[in-house]
């Protein structure tokens, strides 16, 4: 099994479902481990529906359960439990595994931290976002033609992340980001991102260029500096500069 650090939040924690309480509890931990996405475990005395044992074990050790709520209602292996912490559970929301998971469909159990909607991940206490307005403009060229200029980008900071660089979408040439349909991916610290293809000069690059915005992340999640901001990543034909400074490939 999985080491995890547990860490103690003081943080209201609430799963629902449909809008009937599955847990609610104070005495929530924040489950940090080596390579791991952060998760929360709440107390079994502060669940609201009961753990049916299920086959097989999780991808960290642990032992999955259903979690059958009043009705009759039964969700499949939506529950882990673990023999170094056997008073406390995990439920997810989805199959999340990851950072960044798929976010197309909504999930039938959805997280309440405090008065924060939607949150199916918890946030390392440790783990730190920064988003500095630029004080030189910034620039974004594909082949030498540049499809993005500002007075007004960002310089995102978040460890171990190379350094990320966000115009504001009405900075961007029209026509040349195309929204992609589907695909869109959860982050626990700045939202849920849409992609975007990137066409210049009659080629297209997939899903190079995302964003977050209001519209797509649950209530007061999305981290508001963020919005309607686009990033791409930089490569062999794509170059941001901030002044006259390239940013480097990551």
């Amino acid at each position: 099994m999985t080491a995890y650090e547990l860490v103690p939040t003081f943080s209201r924690i609430r799963v629902l479902l449909d809008g009937d309480v599955v847990a609610d509890t104070r005495e929530a931990r924040i489950a940090l481990g080596e390579g791991k996405s952060p998760f929360y475990l709440v107390p079994k005395m502060d669940l609201h529906a009961e753990l049916v044992a299920a086959e097989g074990t999780s991808d960290d050790g642990g032992t999955l359960h259903e979690i059958r709520v009043h009705g009759g209602r039964t969700l499949e292996q939506r529950a882990v439990t673990y023999a170094a912490h056997p008073d406390l559970v995990r439920i997810d929301p989805l199959d999340l595994r990851s950072n960044r998971a798929a976010w197309d469909e909504k999930p039938e159990l959805t997280w309440r931290e405090e008065n924060r909607a939607g949150m199916p991940f918890a946030r390392s206490p440790r783990h730190r976002v920064d988003v500095i307005p630029l004080s030189e403009p910034a620039r974004i060229e594909v082949d030498g033609q540049v499809v993005a200029k500002s007075e007004a980008a960002s310089l995102v900071l978040e460890a171990p992340l190379p350094p990320r660089i966000y115009v504001p979408e009405v900075d961007w040439v029209e026509g040349v980001l195309q929204p992609v349909e589907g695909g869109r991916t959860v982050c626990p610290y700045k939202g849920v991102a849409n992609y975007f293809d990137l066409s210049v000069g009659g080629k297209t690059q997939s899903r190079v260029v995302w964003g977050y915005d209001r519209e797509a992340a649950p209530q007061n999640w999305l981290l508001p500096s963020l919005d309607r901001l686009r990033a791409v990543i930089p490569s062999g034909s794509i170059q941001v500069f901030v002044g006259k400074t390239r940013v480097p490939l990551p």
